[in-house]
């Protein structure tokens, strides 16, 4: 997350009409902060984002970060959904084929109170007002003082 976090947002991130952004995890912290600051793959997206499923409306992918999947399917600890190639651990000059990709250990999934529409910007808000309308209310407490963090990182940039 500190990667994602050191980088410049060059994107608001798009979130699909009537979706919310969970905050539950830090791997959807880090897959929001992936939309900001990654490469979008707008012609050639993975084929779960082809299928129109998830929270996000872009296929972004930052380099050397979530094993090759894109922000859209690491969202939710899903990574292994993603059918852009695999980074092995390692070893990155190697790529092997999605199918091979580890499998990973069901999660509990839970929603906590924060969400995010599509039709407020990100971006033209402050970033502190940013971080408290993802922070909500749950029994994960690093995650909004996470945002906060990096709302304040956003705030001496601007």
């Amino acid at each position: 997350m500190t990667r994602l976090i050191a980088q410049s947002p060059v994107r608001e991130p798009k979130v699909h009409k009537g979706r919310t952004v969970t905050t539950s995890r830090s791997s959807n912290i880090e897959a929001f902060l992936a939309q900001m600051v990654g490469t979008e793959h707008a012609t050639d997206p993975c084929t779960h984002f082809a299928s129109s499923s998830g929270v996000f409306a872009q296929c972004v992918t930052v380099t050397g970060l979530f094993l090759g999947s894109c922000a859209k399917c690491h969202y939710g600890s899903e990574g292994a959904r993603c059918s852009f190639p695999v980074v092995e651990v390692g070893n990155s000059d190697r790529l092997s084929p999605a199918p091979n990709r580890p499998s990973q250990a069901p999660i509990h999934r839970h929603r906590c109170n924060a969400s995010m529409s599509s039709s407020p910007s990100v971006m033209s808000s402050s970033p502190s007002s940013m971080s408290s309308s993802l922070s909500g209310t749950h029994h994960h407490r690093r995650a909004p003082v996470r945002l906060a963090r990096y709302a304040r990182r956003l705030e001496e940039r601007f």
